[in-house]
């Protein structure tokens, strides 16, 4: 168990200030397979990620499981039983710069494999407390990492560490800063809703699934690993359901499209559409996309994130 160092940081109004949301914060968990991934040349069994769940990923393998062998027909073992993508990551787990906007049922913030995963939103943030780059820790990606040891931010949801929708509740201001048309969205969007919460309160969850398929973290010895490790996610709620609403559905692929994702991932729809040109893409904010209304979402802050509920 992590020892935790409770130190006085300073004094207000003659009182000392235990800071204890260290204990929030969940520690990064070192990768039990230094090996992992092992090179093109290799073969991925010997060197296998360490996530507990992997083994049951049948759709990442690029050979047939030792237990499955006798049922397939032998011309099919060489096609392997998923889309190789442990043959993949030999070669590349991907990179933070490219982010994927996922449209499902939405998330759940403190689910080990995703709280890293999520790309906060710049253009509704402050900097982290005394940095002078998002980036504060400087390990090639903007996360909740970046805020660890902030002052202003602690468990402002309630559920035991720090997550992104902590920043929401936190920043949230009722303020359009960066002028997409979208109060506050800071972790993504609720469209189902139409606030700035993508919470998945599904029984099924099946928003945490897509998200974990998608980009889960990947070697960190707790459930299963994703097809991208290194991506980045952006949460869009789009429905409560398995098949989703396709109006709500256009409205998250064009907020995606409009705020930077590289990837569209829209699972309702059995479907995994790859934005080729998206880094090209010009917002359509203001532009009377058909898709798109903006201005119903102006001057409004979602009251169930304000501050203090």
């Amino acid at each position: 168990m992590d020892t935790i160092t409770v130190m006085p940081l300073k004094r207000w109004r003659g009182a000392v200030l235990l800071i204890l949301v260290a204990a929030l914060w969940v520690p990064a968990v070192l990768a039990e397979n230094p090996d992992w991934p092992n090179g093109p040349a290799d073969d991925p069994r010997d060197e296998p990620p360490d996530d507990p769940d992997f083994w049951m990923e049948w759709a990442f393998f690029s050979y047939i499981p030792d237990a499955a062998i006798g049922t397939i027909r032998p011309e099919e073992i060489p096609l392997g039983s998923g889309i190789h993508a442990d043959a993949a990551w030999q070669v590349t787990t991907g990179d933070p710069s490219v982010v994927i906007a996922q449209t499902d049922t939405g998330i759940v913030w403190d689910n080990l494999d995703l709280i890293e995963k999520v790309l906060p939103h710049r253009g509704e943030l402050p900097l982290p407390e005394g940095a002078s780059d998002y980036d504060a820790n400087g390990d090639g990606r903007f996360n909740i990492r970046d805020y660890d040891g902030d002052s202003r931010v602690d468990d402002a949801n309630g559920n035991g560490v720090i997550d992104a929708n902590d920043l929401t509740r936190i920043f949230a201001d009722g303020v359009d800063n960066d002028g997409n048309g979208y109060i506050d969205d800071i972790a993504g969007w609720d469209f189902l809703w139409d606030d700035n919460d993508p919470t998945d309160d599904t029984k099924a969850r099946h928003g945490v699934g897509v998200g974990w398929w998608a980009a889960a973290q990947t070697n960190n010895g707790v459930g299963s690993a994703g097809v991208c490790p290194e991506c980045m996610l952006i949460p869009l709620r789009v429905g409560d359901d398995f098949v989703g609403y396709v109006n709500h559905l256009n409205e998250g692929l064009m907020y995606g499209l409009d705020n930077g994702a590289d990837i569209l991932f829209a699972r309702q729809f059995d479907d995994q559409l790859h934005v080729d040109d998206a880094g090209s893409h010009q917002p359509r904010v203001g532009a009377g996309h058909p898709l798109r209304h903006h201005s119903r979402r102006r001057g409004k802050l979602p009251p169930r994130l304000s501050r203090g509920a």
